[in-house]
């Protein structure tokens, strides 16, 4: 037996262990944008009524009708993006998959500013989400921070988090429940997210965020218990 005929099954072994990789980090992802999707509603569900309050301008709530619908609008692209995206080996589902975290983060920012503006607050800032759960909404700051052991790096973060972090105290990091390793930080298991890697939304944050080799093995369990043992809270 030739070296190639030797190298040939070993490869053929490692695309089979890449592509399934790749297959559960997308199942991963798309389970964690569906609950994202999820707490969204029942924010765009408790939004303020479209009707002119005491003392409000005409122009004012013509600009606030316009963020409650780019809100919505935004919401239902991610639900329509999220119901295409189920095979992870269909290039045109990884794409759409990847467009979900960026029509979350808009929606999230429109409807942030619809309450502020019928509170009649300044606008937030246009920011992506909250690094460390982007169910807290749009970030406020940026700040420095690593994950234990790693290096600093900035990421957008909520104000609430902010604060923690002032008082040096621990974020509120979204947690995933990873079968026999217990619950471990949304980004040590949504390494590479979808098939293809988000390049938007909470995953581009993960760009700046330094991973061990301990992330390595979390994410082969995911793997393993995938698709019914993972949630996340």
């Amino acid at each position: 037996m030739t070296l190639l005929d030797r190298l040939l099954p070993s490869r053929r072994r490692a695309r089979e262990q890449e592509a399934l990789r790749r297959a559960g980090a997308f199942r991963l992802t798309r389970r964690l944008l569906t609950e994202d999707v999820t707490a969204l509603a029942s924010l765009l569900g408790a939004l303020p009524p479209l009707e002119r309050a005491e003392g409000e301008h005409e122009d004012d709530l013509r600009a606030r009708g316009d963020l409650t619908r780019r809100a919505l609008e935004g919401y239902d692209r991610a639900v329509a993006a999220l119901d295409g995206a189920v095979d992870p080996h269909v290039p045109e589902h990884v794409v759409l998959l990847d467009s979900v975290p960026a029509l979350l983060d808009d929606a999230r920012w429109a409807h942030a500013a619809a309450v502020a503006a019928a509170a009649g607050e300044p606008l937030p800032a246009r920011r992506g989400s909250c690094f460390f759960d982007p169910r807290h909404g749009p970030a406020s700051r940026s700040v420095s921070w690593a994950p234990e052991g790693g290096t600093p790096r900035e990421v957008d973060v909520c104000l609430a988090d902010a604060h923690r972090l002032d008082e040096d105290l621990a974020p509120d990091v979204r947690l995933v429940h990873v079968g026999g390793a217990g619950y471990v930080p949304w980004f040590q298991v949504a390494t590479g997210s979808s098939a293809a890697g988000t390049s938007s939304g909470w995953a581009s944050a993960l760009d700046a965020v330094d991973v061990d080799t301990r992330t390595h093995a979390v994410m082969d369990q995911t793997i393993q218990q995938l698709p019914n043992s993972t949630r996340s809270r």
